[in-house]
């Protein structure tokens, strides 16, 4: 059988000679994409543990374990973070990389850097917290004083010092500020509603509206603060409140 095979083979029959080819060309694609993949570790993905929110050298130590080298990407200063926390990570926790991959991080910067104090003479209550974000600080204690204008920043402080315009300070600095009320007394507005927001974003619409934060108690059913929302507030909406007035809020986990 062999013989005649090998005969016909030699006798010219091509279409014999074209399909050992492609059997060849067939076993070899077969066995350079086995070898692609047990070089590539094809298969053998792994999920990036999450590092956002520790500290450097936690991160550090997690992702050796899994294996996984890392790159410092960036540097930011964020005040309520610690300092050398990781603020961001790429690729994303739960995402399926192979062994060695590079992990980019965004890291918290260790020195606080310096801003400028600006000068919030006569100037009214929104535009000094516009002016003070704006460098990267923020509006600490309301205080309204008597005074024949009304709105109006008449001093400002920190910790009870009082800064002078261009004097440098720690950014994320909270700046406590008197605002007049008025010959007559401050003026009431309606109560804005907070509902449905977390603390960070209930501080913010506070500080834009001139109040202050009262006291903030937390269900017991809250297991992350930073994702509970308020669900009751004290004075409830619309209530007419004044500029410095303190805000009780009260919340959940949602």
């Amino acid at each position: 059988m062999a013989k005649k095979f090998v005969s016909a083979i030699s006798n010219g029959r091509w279409w014999i000679k074209l399909l050992l080819s492609l059997v060849f060309l067939v076993v070899f694609l077969l066995f350079v994409n086995w070898l692609l993949k047990f070089l590539t570790n094809h298969g053998q993905n792994l999920p990036v543990p999450k590092v956002k929110g520790l500290v450097y050298e936690e991160a550090v130590k997690l992702l050796n374990e899994n294996e996984l080298e890392y790159v410092i990407f960036d540097s930011v200063y964020v005040p309520k973070a610690q300092k050398n926390e990781i603020i961001e990570q790429n690729p994303a926790p739960g995402s399926k990389v192979k062994k060695h991959r590079k992990i980019y991080l965004t890291i918290n910067a260790r020195a606080v850097p310096m801003v400028k104090m600006p000068d919030l003479t006569d100037v009214n209550l929104r535009e000094a917290i516009s002016k003070l974000q704006g460098v990267g600080l923020e509006a600490g204690t309301i205080t309204t004083v008597p005074d024949i204008s009304t709105d109006l920043v008449l001093d400002w402080s920190v910790d009870g010092k009082k800064i002078k315009p261009v004097s440098e300070l720690p950014k994320g600095t909270r700046v406590d500020l008197k605002i007049s009320k008025g010959e007559k007394g401050a003026e009431t507005f309606p109560m804005p509603d907070l509902a449905g927001l977390t603390l960070d974003e209930a501080k913010i619409e506070l500080s834009l509206s001139g109040l202050n934060l009262g006291t903030v108690t937390y269900d017991a059913g809250v297991t992350d603060k930073t994702t509970a929302v308020i669900y009751r507030q004290s004075p409830d909406e619309g209530f007419g409140v004044y500029t410095g007035k303190e805000i009780d809020l009260f919340l959940k986990q949602e």
